[in-house]
């Protein structure tokens, strides 16, 4: 709102945010009634969605909403979408998102991420 025509002056502002989304999400999960067990009940109920962090989900004592991943790897010579200065993170197999709890979706045993353009 201060600079509504520039980019953030924070590079990592998205990490604060993340956070902040996280917990603002839980409190309004937890209701009128807040106490540190309506608090835990409003992160075990968080609603599966799917966004630019992922696919957030709660349940049974999941205490980090995140289900799953890319991967990524970094080139040193690729122009970066935030600032244009050389020193990128680049999606591997597309941006495809891996899910934490179930290996079999990383692909064949003894095989790898497709990688560095491959």
């Amino acid at each position: 709102m201060v600079r509504p025509n520039a980019d953030p002056a924070e590079k990592y502002f998205d990490l604060a945010y993340q956070n902040a989304l996280y917990l603002f999400s839980a409190l309004q999960n937890a209701g009128p009634n807040l106490n540190p067990g309506t608090f835990q009940q409003g992160v075990f109920s968080m609603p599966r969605s799917f966004g630019m962090y992922g696919t957030w989900a709660g349940g049974p004592n999941t205490f980090d909403p995140q289900q799953d991943s890319p991967f990524a790897y970094w080139d040193p010579n690729r122009p970066s979408d935030f600032d244009g200065v050389k020193g990128a993170w680049v999606a591997c197999e597309g941006g495809k998102y891996f899910p934490f709890n179930d290996p079999s979706a990383y692909g064949q045993p003894h095989t790898q991420v497709h990688c560095f353009g491959q």
